[in-house]
């Protein structure tokens, strides 16, 4: 490896060097398959607009208590109106990675996904893009309130406004 410029940073560590005869040549033992807990899943129509993701939100919060899934697949979410999960709700936003991109195109300073608390919300795998319309990615009020948690997994935050995440406590 050839690292070039006047940044440029090395770092090695318990690095060895050994025969090819030492190298342990024999398959991994894979971690046994996750089980199928059979949580309901909404799925959302790629190119889907808020008002029609709001509404599978809507529809997995009435079944709040079983861990509802709403998926995003692979595509882009152009949304002119922020997306809420409603408070005591333990729904899940799932995406496919950075492929699953929520894209806001409303007002400046608006909010692409609120949280009202006490939240059990999860959110896993999207991409939220706001900056060019100097948004905030994720609002999450009432975060202070007793029985509340947000998980947050594999997310990819871009926004302008004040920050990807503003945790109000109201």
């Amino acid at each position: 490896i050839s690292v070039q410029g006047a940044s440029a940073r090395w770092l090695t560590v318990d690095d060895q060097v050994v025969p090819a005869n030492q190298i342990d040549q024999s398959a991994p033992i894979l971690p046994p398959t996750p089980v199928n807990l059979h949580r309901t899943t909404f799925e959302v129509a790629v190119g889907a607009g808020a008002p029609a993701i709001q509404q599978i939100i809507n529809q997995a919060a009435a079944l709040s208590g079983q861990r509802p899934i709403v998926h995003l697949p692979k595509g882009v979410y152009s949304i002119t109106q922020g997306l809420v999960i409603p408070a005591n709700t333990d729904v899940q936003l799932v995406g496919d990675g950075y492929g699953s991109q929520l894209t806001w195109n409303g007002a400046s300073g608006g909010t692409m996904l609120q949280l009202l608390g006490p939240s059990k919300a999860t959110l896993r795998e999207l991409s939220l893009w706001a900056a060019a319309q100097r948004a905030n990615a994720i609002e999450i009020d009432g975060a202070d309130q007793s029985g509340g948690a947000v998980h947050v997994f594999g997310m990819h935050q871009v926004a302008g406004q004040d920050a990807s995440v503003r945790v109000e406590q109201r």
